[in-house]
């Protein structure tokens, strides 16, 4: 008669991380993630039942339809769902995190068995579950990394503003729209006017203002410091312009010119300083400031 090595606290450690994984991910994947505690909790008794399973393999725990309650079970005390529709949801999410989890670590493990020549003594069932919790780990390290991207461009969003640029008499042109970033790090004003100052990329400019300036000269423009991580940088400072934003009356401003880029998605074309936030009737609020680049992240 063989006997059977069950060592407990790995049983136990190995299925409360894959429970509590499972269901952080599926809660994830269902719309509405729950509560950490609660998922401890359900994590906590779905590693009991494993570890019981395991200690009495031949007994009823073992049976699969069992193992299906055990999972609506966890799904239950994890989410503790108000109604049945979001029962359904999240038990149709957890079971397809769970298999697709366990397919994938089946595949790379026979993937492995059939490439790197791997003997089958190392077991066929013990070893695949392995390659589950890596997997599991690195589906909520992505899941974490897009949530994450995606609260930063929400909050970036609430900070864009669309306004209206009328260029300097000179200029005498139309007005042009554009989208400004109000940069929480951002506070340059015109040392001689004191208007605030607005930046923006050269490859941004439309070509009519370019070209007044390209008439004025450019070396005939005044300059800005800016201090940077980099160092400290002067920009050619144009204006004064007309700013309006919608809703709003009009104002004068400069703007400051750089040659690099502003952003990489493209999403806006000036940095505004945080001061105009008043004027877009936007709140001041201090935490914000550790939220958002910088101006000087932007050089």
């Amino acid at each position: 008669m063989s006997t059977i090595i069950v060592y407990a606290d790995l049983v136990f450690a190995a299925n409360l991380v894959m429970d509590w994984l499972v269901l952080w991910i599926a809660g994830r994947l269902a719309g509405r993630p729950g509560k950490k505690l609660w998922l401890g909790a359900a994590a906590v008794l779905g590693a009991f039942y494993a570890l019981a399973a395991a200690l009495w393999p031949y007994s009823i725990l073992a049976a699969g339809w069992l193992k299906l309650l055990s999972g609506c079970l966890l799904v239950a005390v994890a989410y503790r769902p108000e109604s049945w529709l979001w029962f359904w949801r999240y038990c149709g999410a957890f079971y397809l995190v769970s298999f697709a989890l366990g397919g994938a670590a089946f595949g790379l493990w026979y993937l492995l068995l059939s490439t790197a020549g791997l003997p089958d003594s190392l077991g066929r069932f013990a070893a695949p579950s392995a390659f589950a919790l890596p997997l599991g780990v690195l589906v909520m390290g992505l899941l974490l990394l897009a949530d994450r991207r995606q609260k930063r461009r929400a909050a970036m969003s609430s900070l864009l503003m669309e306004i209206e640029l009328w260029p300097p008499q000179e200029a005498e042109g139309r007005s042009w729209r554009f989208t400004a970033f109000l940069d929480t790090g951002h506070h340059l004003h015109d040392p001689a006017s004191g208007l605030p100052v607005l930046v923006m990329a050269l490859a941004s400019l439309p070509e009519p203002w370019a070209q007044t300036i390209s008439n004025i000269g450019w070396e005939r423009l005044e300059r800005l410091s800016l201090r940077t991580v980099a160092g400290v940088k002067t920009l050619p400072i144009w204006g004064p312009l007309v700013l309006q934003a919608v809703g709003r009356e009009k104002r004068e401003c400069m703007m400051a010119l750089t040659p690099e880029l502003l952003n990489r998605e493209g999403n806006y074309q000036l940095l505004a300083p945080f001061e105009l936030a008043e004027y877009f009737s936007l709140p001041h609020k201090k935490e914000e400031t550790n939220q958002h680049e910088s101006l000087a992240d932007h050089h």
